[in-house]
């Protein structure tokens, strides 16, 4: 994977800071490879710009409401479905949670649908939640990152590349997991449009 720099604002010495789009860290010169994530860097020009960004939220935001309404199933909601008693339950377990963000989706993972594992597709990223046997170091991806990873189903587990994943074994019917994968790809493939 290639990092792409990308011209940020001056810093408080009026410095050009660069950014690295692969993790975010800013560098004050143009670099080889990103000193925090190890990527290859090289200049480029973002072509993504503010309204680019809020139309694929709006597509994403769609895509989420459809797919509910579509396949009708009690796992999936939005989030002024999520009943209050579920949600706190949901804040106390989630590692990271996406608080003062829009949640478009959200699958409880859990045999129990207890709401202490599952995931939520958000307006600035996805976030997760698995059990104990299934530890991750990240807990969420913002779209930026989410749009270059590879996605694909492995058994009870839906890949998200870099070693991280959310576990689907909770769901209880494995006719469901071909559909979370495609409510994915088809999100990564609007973000993948504005480039």
């Amino acid at each position: 994977m290639v990092g792409l720099l990308f011209a940020d604002p001056t810093d408080s010495k009026g410095r050009n800071m660069i950014t690295c789009q692969y993790c975010g860290f800013s560098h004050d010169a143009i670099q080889p490879t990103c000193a925090a994530c190890g990527a290859p860097l090289k200049e480029g020009q973002s072509k993504v710009t503010e309204k680019n960004r809020a139309e694929v939220i709006e597509k994403i935001r769609r895509h989420c409401r459809q797919s509910i309404i579509l396949y009708n199933v009690g796992l999936f909601m939005d989030g002024n479905s999520i009943p209050e008693k579920k949600m706190q339950a949901i804040k106390k377990s989630f590692l990271v949670f996406p608080n003062g963000r829009e949640i478009f989706f959200y699958c409880d993972t859990t045999p129990l649908n207890n709401g202490k594992q599952g995931f939520m597709i958000c307006d600035d990223g996805v976030y997760w939640q698995n059990g104990w046997l299934k530890p991750n170091d990240r807990n969420y991806l913002p779209w930026d990152k989410f749009k270059e990873r590879e996605i694909a189903l492995q058994k009870y587990d839906l890949l998200l590349g870099a070693g991280d994943l959310i576990s689907l074994a909770g769901v209880g019917r494995k006719v469901l997991f071909p559909i979370i994968e495609g409510i994915f790809e088809r999100i990564q493939f609007f973000l993948k449009e504005t480039n």
